[in-house]
């Protein structure tokens, strides 16, 4: 048994996520399983270490110690960082996905999906009522009140931009850990506009700032509501197609402002083109090693 007490002594370490543990330590604590401070939980997320442990030391007894500088123990691979999709839905109800009620008119079968085979929560807040408001406050994690909108939301092209450019956003802070990310969708926050000579805001222009600014490493925008001027799609701060035409006022239920409008923008197609964009982007970075992570909102 004396061969058993030397085990304690070893130093045999295994990587575990970013830090990494002692067995020989782990093995001088199994005596104190039963203590609060090693809880099954604990030692189950272990298991594999203590039955490392133990197989040494049947060998010890049998009188064959192993020599400390010749063990070795395989390191577990580290999971990758899992692909984040975050969808921001406006103007949609608790009752219309199927999975929250079984009497919705609405066919989710998508979203019943996801909700079957993932996590379901059934009680949520927003920080805001309005999409300005609820946007900014996922991206920043701050209420949108501290900025200078103190309610409503933000009209493109006079309103200026919300984010600061100099403050964390949940894409910088997935950016920084490795993710690609990626805006697909309509973009509340704000928009600098390029000037033309007169000092107007220049739809054909490229943008002086926008969500490339803040942490996303692409981006396919709207600049607000589909019924907020420009009608255009961005594509990493640029016009998809040149702003020459002019959208003639619709009014309810198709309510829409007269205004500029791109030469591909139908407002009937907006919502297809971004699901084409998105899924067109989960297809072509699935593969990658790089984890994503695709806002749309």
């Amino acid at each position: 048994m004396e061969q058993g007490h030397q085990l304690a002594r070893y130093k045999i370490t295994a990587k575990l996520g970013e830090g990494s543990v002692s067995l020989g330590r782990r093995w001088k604590m199994a005596s104190k399983t039963r203590s609060s401070r090693w809880n099954r939980q604990t030692w189950r997320g272990r298991s594999f270490l203590l039955i490392a442990v133990i197989a040494i030391a049947l060998g010890s007894v049998a009188g064959c110690a192993p020599d400390p500088e010749s063990v070795e123990i395989a390191t577990p691979s580290v999971a990758p960082f899992p692909n984040i999709v975050v969808i921001f839905a406006d103007d949609m109800g608790y009752g219309d996905v199927g999975a929250y009620n079984a009497d919705s008119r609405i066919p989710t079968p998508n979203l019943n999906r996801l909700a079957a085979e993932g996590m379901r929560f059934t009680d949520a807040h927003s920080a805001s009522a309005v999409c300005s408001g609820s946007r900014y406050a996922l991206v920043t994690g701050r209420y949108s009140w501290r900025t200078w909108l103190k309610s409503g939301v933000l009209f493109p092209p006079d309103d200026r931009p919300l984010v600061d450019p100099e403050r964390l956003t949940i894409a910088g802070m997935l950016g920084e850990r490795g993710y690609r990310t990626v805006v697909v969708g309509k973009w509340p926050l704000g928009l600098e506009w390029g000037l033309d000579e007169s000092g107007e805001a220049d739809f054909n222009a490229p943008l002086r700032y926008g969500p490339n600014d803040v942490g996303f490493d692409e981006s396919f925008i709207i600049a607000g509501s589909l019924d907020m001027i420009p009608y255009a799609f961005y594509r990493d701060h640029r016009p998809t197609a040149a702003v020459t035409n002019r959208q003639a006022p619709l009014t309810f239920p198709h309510f829409i402002r007269a205004g500029p409008r791109a030469e591909d923008f139908d407002p009937q197609d907006v919502l297809d083109r971004m699901t084409r964009e998105a899924v067109s982007f989960i297809e072509s970075s699935a593969a990658d090693e790089a984890p994503f992570f695709l806002y749309l909102p």
